[in-house]
């Protein structure tokens, strides 16, 4: 018998009005899928104009949810890759 699939808490949700908008989650790893799941789930019921999800690294092979994946990085990455990341969600930070 499985055990039954570890909960997820919310400790903040978006600060911004996500309502109309078009949304892109980032994860670093998708594994079992269930977290994604979960964080789609409730971006979704947020009424978004549209919802993406991309990825850095994809473990299908652990996954226990279906997870529909827009993109995802190679897995060979450079350190310009990284610094490039870096340079993007710290321009666009709030």
């Amino acid at each position: 018998m499985m055990p039954p699939p570890p909960r997820v808490k919310v400790i903040r949700g978006p600060r911004t009005p996500l309502k109309g908008r078009h949304v892109v989650l980032v994860e670093d790893i998708v594994d079992t899928g269930l977290t994604t799941c979960f964080l789609m789930g409730y971006l979704h019921r947020r009424r978004l104009l549209s919802l993406k999800l991309c990825t850095l690294l994809d473990k299908p092979e652990r996954r226990q949810m279906p997870v529909d994946l827009t993109t995802w990085a190679s897995q060979s990455l450079t350190a310009s890759w990284w610094d490039t990341a870096w340079t993007v969600l710290s321009s666009t930070a709030i």
